[in-house]
């Protein structure tokens, strides 16, 4: 079975919160990703890192009306059988347990993470993101916003900073001097292992808090205003130390360091 699936980590994660009920239910001996083609490739690795995908490749497609609308589709033309399209119900506010309703949800599959080395157990862990997020979704969270979290943060906790290559050229703007750096030179199973053992997440909405909310690793979220009313908890565990916040609530980086210090295990 060949399940076509979008690109990003996050993404994926929703859809394979529903693969394992959708591969029993049809018998597939077998179940490859087909990950919309991106310079994003890092969403391949979940392949490694559930036991219920066997294998994943990148393929150049865009999902149909129906997909788009529903989440779901049969019969992509182009080599894969099913098209999972999560975010289609996801986007428009509506919990995840909505997707290919009489599936069922499981939100507690295993995630095989490669277990960090001392330096990188139990630190406060910012994702920043990159320059393009940046400046689509927060774009009134400056340089300076975040040089100043860079402050804040380590001053009182031992931190780290991840991020994929690609957000390589905005954490150069940043003195990363006092933390541990791990952008640009983690694999996803790597950076996986780091959020579990994080003590606290800050960072830009992503795959990366995504990770913290399945490890209930405590968590701060910073969201762009431009998803619907319910986003932002759609697969949220209900017991997990998980707080997002807009644009619109977010006032300064003293605000978002007392609030992730306050939560930090």
């Amino acid at each position: 079975m060949r399940i076509a699936v979008p690109s990003g980590v996050g993404d994926v994660y929703w859809a394979l919160t529903k693969l394992r009920s959708f591969r029993e239910r049809h018998g597939a001996e077998t179940v490859e990703l087909r990950v919309q083609r991106s310079k994003y490739r890092r969403a391949l690795e979940w392949a490694e890192m559930v036991d219920f995908v066997d294998g994943a490749s990148d393929l150049h497609f865009k999902p149909d009306a129906k997909a788009l609308r529903s989440g779901f589709s049969e019969g992509l033309t182009r080599g894969a059988d099913y098209c999972f399209w999560p975010n289609a119900v996801i986007d428009r506010g509506e919990h995840i347990s909505r997707w290919l309703d009489g599936y069922d949800l499981d939100l507690d599959f295993e995630v095989k993470c490669e277990s960090p080395p001392d330096e990188r157990k139990g630190l406060a862990v910012l994702y920043p993101s990159s320059v393009a997020i940046n400046t689509a979704w927060l774009p009134n969270l400056k340089t300076a916003f975040w040089s100043q979290l860079l402050d804040k943060i380590p001053a009182q906790s031992p931190t780290g900073v991840i991020g994929a290559f690609w957000d390589m050229p905005w954490s150069t703007q940043f003195d990363l001097s006092r933390v541990v750096d791990m952008v640009g030179h983690t694999t996803l199973k790597q950076v996986a292992g780091v959020i579990r053992e994080a003590k606290v997440i800050v960072g830009v909405i992503s795959g990366m808090t995504i990770l913290a909310n399945h490890f209930k690793t405590p968590c701060v979220a910073l969201c762009p205003d431009k998803f619907a009313e319910g986003f932002t908890t759609a697969w949220v565990k209900p017991d997990a130390p998980y707080i997002a916040l807009s644009a619109s609530e977010i006032h300064s980086a003293d605000q978002i360091a007392e609030l992730a210090l306050s939560i930090a295990r």
